[in-house]
This record gives structure tokens, C-alpha cells and sequence, in this order.
């Protein structure tokens, strides 16, 4: 059965990205990608570990009917914005400027002064008993799943974190879109920058945080293309080769980083790519058995799909349930191995049946495409940095539910804030501390029409 699914995924795929305008980056098609490389995790996960396993009707037909939706949607989308050209350079896309070293200096200095904190934290929730992974284990645990002030990070060192997830977007735009202009030296700090932040997203317990900033980046650097070109190009196989290689390199770091995350304890007798079709496959067997044996409903409106509002309602006393985490149970996907991970449709499903489940998906992915193509077309950072910011619910769709989650809820609209706001105070400059005598601006190369000049002395006031 399973190998039914990675066919009509792969057909979905090929139609996806035909009728989408060869455009790998496309909600819809980057989501069924998604769903057909881990469900080829999932065959290979079974054979590598002899733990075959008999799928029933539901789930591959749950499964195929969610990426059909997407397919239609993204397609219906794409066309109703296929004749529509991309909008001409407004002031807010061209008069920015690279990031002063003083602010450079300023933003280091935050970063280490957040990963202080947070190793002072690690002690404290995790205690000073055994090395340090040992303690980021006991930490990862406790904190995880805490329901207790005591057991979990401070509110004003969870904002810090919350910036230092802003700053890897944000200077991850500002490399790609200054690439010619910094010298070797500004790269390298502004690859420094980037680096140290997602070690400091790392030492929060876990590895989601880093990728989802790194996905982001990927976002940013396609639709930048797009507004340097004017026009949206399909990549050649050399550059898709240079993504696939990238993304190979990020799952090995994925692997390497348990310790330091606090996954030693999970899997040591499995090899790098069994631990990784693991934790990118094993889900659908998880699905699977959650669709013969699903646990009873909560009265919680929204349980797992909205656990962020919920939570956020539940601490200013606006709705009477009780604190609680969503942990989802685990369940055994052979060899020994258990899991929770279970894709996006497991909360759908779980909150508001099958219909809702649709319903919801649907949603989602109309909400998604609409902005995709919004951001293509139109000329503004600003638009680039909020999709980028959001994309990763549609890549990280196939692992779990990230998108009501996440999207839609009070943390998401501070992260929208906190990065405009240091988008206007390092890059476009209109947030000032001191008077600034002058600025390096971008302007349009005359005879070159939408094509973007280097950077020159000229001041460019908005």
C-alpha cells in the first residue's frame, strides 16, 4: 500500500510542478515533495530495519486525498495569478543599506548574552550533576514538558530567543541581498552571526527552531532572485543540485547535533541514515495506528491544532481549561522503535474529524499559495521576510501541524513585529538611535529597467 502512495505522489509531483510553472518553491508543490521523499524514507526505514508493515485503506487514501487538494489549490492559484507581471521597485525594496559594524558589534553582544543566560538556565532546570550532555538531556526533558514556571525558561529570556530566531532571517536577507557588495570580511561576520544564533536555537532542547530559520532562508533566497531578475526563472539541474547537496548537509548536522540537543539517550545503535528515515518516515506508521485505535476527544476546542491560542487564552484566564502541554503518545513502529511524529493531518483529525480535516488542510494551503504568489510578484522585503518567516509550515508539514499552530497565534504576530522593527533598525534605517550623516543606498541601473545596481554613495530618503 505504501508503495501505491509514493507512486501517486510522485504522478502529483510531476503534475504540481508542470502546471505551476516549473516552480519548485510552490506551496503545494514543495509539500507533496515533502510527503513523497519521507514516505520513500518510510519504505526505506521498513526494509533497512525488516519491519514491514501493512498500511490500511484510510491512511494512504487520507494521505493522496490531502496532496490532491494541495495540487488542485496550488495549480487554481497559480494560474489566477499567472498573468499578472511583477510589480515595479518601490522605495521600501531599494532604499536600504548593509548593516553598520556598529550594529554588528551590538547584535554579538546580544547573541553571546543570550547564550549565557540560556547555559545558566540549562544548569538550573537541568542541574550540575554529569557533563554537559547529560545535563542538556535532563534539561530537554524537564523543560519540554513542564507545565510549571520553575521547570521552564524565564518569559524575558524566551523574548531574547524569540529575536536571535528574527536575526537569522534577517541577516540570512541581508548576506543573500548584499552578497556583491560585502567584502570577504562582512561575510564572514555576517556568517558568523548566523551560525551562533542557530547555536543558540540548538541549546534550546531541540533541533526544529534551527531548521525553520534555515528553511526561511532558502524562501528569502528564491523570491530575492525573483525581484533581481523581474521575472521568476525555473533553476537549472547545477544550482538543484547545489540545494540537494545543502539539505544533505543539514540532515547530517541533524544527526550530529542529538548530544548537543539532548537526544543522546534515543536510538545510539542506529547509523546516520536510519536515525534520519527514523525520525523524516517512521510517522506514517504512526498515523497508521492512530487511525485504527485514535485516542478518546478532548473537550479542549482545538487541543493540538490551536495549542498556542489555547495556551495564550489559558494565561490571561479568558477561557476556564486547565494548563496543560500536548505531548502525543507514542506508538511502536518496529525493530523496537517508538515514535510520535505523525504529519500535520493527525491534529486536524484529532480536533475535528475527517471533514475537518479537509477543511482545515484547505485552508491553509489556499492561505499559503496566496501569499507565495503575492510575495513573487511584488516588490518588497518586508513581504519576503514575513513568507520566509512562515514557510516552514508548509515544508514541515509532512512531520507535524505547524501552521494554526504557529501562524495563528499571539507568539507569531510578536515575531512579525520584532522583525519589522529590526528590519527598519539595521537594513532600511528609518528606526534611528543617532542621526546617520549619510547611507548607502540601491537605485536602479538607467536603460536596465527592473534590474538592481550595486550598491553606491548616493542617499536615497524616503
Amino acid at each position: 500500500m505504501i508503495y501505491l502512495l509514493f507512486i501517486l505522489l510522485i504522478v502529483m509531483l510531476i503534475l504540481s510542478y508542470v502546471f505551476s510553472g516549473r516552480d519548485f518553491f510552490a506551496p503545494a508543490t514543495v509539500q507533496i515533495l515533502t510527503f513523497a521523499g519521507s514516505v520513500f524514507m518510510c519504505i526505506y526505514f521498513m526494509w533497512s530495519l525488516d519491519c514491514l508493515y501493512d498500511f490500511h485503506w484510510e491512511t494512504i487514501g487520507m494521505v493522496a486525498a490531502a496532496m490532491v487538494i494541495s495540487l488542485v489549490i496550488g495549480i487554481i492559484i497559480h494560474q489566477l495569478f499567472s498573468k499578472k507581471e511583477i510589480s515595479e521597485h518601490t522605495p521600501e525594496s531599494v532604499s536600504i543599506s548593509p548593516i553598520s559594524k556598529v550594529m554588528n558589534l551590538a547584535v554579538m553582544g546580544f547573541t553571546f548574552l543570550t547564550v549565557a543566560w540560556l547555559l545558566l538556565e540549562i544548569r538550573r532546570i537541568g542541574g550540575v550533576s554529569g557533563d554537559f550532555f547529560t545535563t542538556m538531556n535532563r534539561f530537554h526533558a524537564i523543560n519540554s514538558y513542564s507545565t510549571r514556571e520553575e521547570g521552564r525558561l524565564p518569559w524575558a529570556l524566551n523574548q531574547m530567543i524569540s529575536v536571535v530566531r528574527v536575526l537569522v532571517l534577517l541577516y540570512g536577507f541581508h548576506l543573500i541581498r548584499f552578497y556583491d557588495v560585502l567584502s570577504f570580511v562582512q561575510k564572514g561576520i555576517n556568517i558568523f552571526i548566523i551560525g551562533f544564533c542557530l547555536f543558540a536555537l540548538l541549546l534550546t532542547g531541540g533541533r526544529a527552531g534551527a531548521v525553520n530559520q534555515l528553511i526561511g532562508c532558502f524562501m528569502i533566497f528564491h523570491l530575492l532572485r525573483i525581484q533581481k531578475d523581474g521575472k521568476y526563472k525555473p533553476y537549472r539541474l547545477k544550482i538543484l543540485l547545489r540545494i540537494t547537496l545543502i539539505l544533505v548537509l543539514v540532515m547530517v548536522a541533524f544527526f550530529l547535533t542529538k548530544n548537543l540537543v539532548g537526544r543522546a539517550s534515543r536510538n545510539e545503535t542506529m547509523n546516520p541514515v536510519d536515525y534520519i528515515s527514523y525520525y523524516t518516515g517512521s510517522q506514517y506508521i504512526c498515523l497508521d495506528q492512530y487511525l485504527q485505535k485514535p485516542p478518546s476527544r478532548s473537550i479542549i476546542f482545538g487541543k493540538e491544532t490551536f495549542y498556542m491560542l489555547n495556551s495564550f487564552l489559558i494565561k490571561y484566564k479568558l477561557v476556564e481549561y486547565p494548563p496543560y502541554i500536548v505531548h502525543l503518545e507514542f506508538r511502536p513502529v518496529g525493530a523496537g522503535y517508538r515514535n510520535n511524529v505523525y504529519t500535520f493531518l493527525r491534529s486536524y483529525h484529532f480536533d475535528f474529524g475527517m471533514t475537518g480535516t479537509f477543511i482545515f488542510h484547505s485552508g491553509s494551503i489556499i492561505f499559503l499559495s496566496v501569499f507565495y504568489e503575492y510575495a513573487k510578484k511584488k516588490h518588497g522585503n518586508l513581504g519576503i521576510l514575513i513568507f520566509g518567516q512562515m514557510y516552514y509550515v508548509i515544508v514541515m508539514s509532512f512531520f507535524a501541524e505547524r501552521f494554526y499552530l504557529s501562524v495563528f497565534s499571539v507568539n507569531h504576530i510578536k515575531m512579525m513585529v520584532m522583525l519589522v522593527a529590526l528590519y527598519e533598525l539595521l537594513i532600511r534605517k528609518r528606526i534611528r538611535f543617532v542621526h546617520r550623516r549619510s547611507a548607502v543606498g540601491l537605485q536602479e541601473t538607467p536603460g536596465h529597467g527592473k534590474v538592481i545596481a550595486p550598491l553606491t554613495n548616493s542617499v536615497r530618503k524616503c
